[in-house]
């Protein structure tokens, strides 16, 4: 599935893209810079890593090094 597309269902819309039932946030990653989040649904049991963007720390940092 398109990444772009993987987003929106997943993390904004918070619904499996395999069965539409509800997804919960397991993990959250940011040691690379980048904010990945682990999401599952107990439904029908489809788990995936989303990269949401930059992390938040990482964006600061940037920013204060400017």
């Amino acid at each position: 599935m398109d990444p772009e597309k993987l987003y929106d269902i997943v993390y904004l819309q918070g619904l499996c893209p395999q069965c539409g039932g509800p997804v919960k946030e397991l993990d959250k990653d940011t040691s690379s810079g980048r904010d990945i989040r682990l999401y599952h649904c107990g439904k029908c049991e489809w788990s995936d890593s989303i990269d949401v963007g930059i992390a938040l720390w990482k964006a600061l940092s940037s920013e204060k090094d400017s």
